[in-house]
């Protein structure tokens, strides 16, 4: 399980983890990822009827000399601002997932593929 935090058109997501941590070493094996979001655990009798999200894309990591790294990691303090102290830890770095698809589960019965370009109407941005 990791914290994350996203561009405004859902176009990258963006993870700050430990180089201890086994999914960062898989990372920089593999760079092909997905990342699981899932509604809160509301305690529901059934908890595979909460509704998630499977993002697949591609992870790079964003080296501290990177043009875009202060904005991302602006970014990233932002939804999480008590992560400011990790930043100061050289083992933590920035990632960015490029999403190439996903699927989005509604609930039983209710699930459905995700090209990028859905992500963008779906996103925060949309008009």
């Amino acid at each position: 399980m990791v914290a994350y935090a996203f561009a405004d058109d859902f176009s990258a997501f963006y993870i700050h983890v430990s180089k201890l941590g086994k999914h960062t070493r898989d990372m920089e094996m593999n760079p092909h990822v997905s990342l699981l979001i899932t509604e809160a655990d509301d305690h529901r009798p059934d908890p595979q009827t909460l509704a998630r999200v499977s993002i697949q894309g591609n992870a790079i990591k964003i080296e501290r000399t990177a043009p875009e790294y202060e904005n991302i990691k602006a970014i990233y303090l932002a939804r999480f601002p008590d992560a400011e102290k990790l930043f100061r830890f050289g083992d933590f770095k920035l990632w960015r997932i490029s999403p190439g698809g996903g699927r989005f589960v509604a609930g039983f019965g209710q699930a459905f593929n995700l090209a990028p370009e859905i992500l963008l109407k779906v996103s925060p941005l949309k008009s």
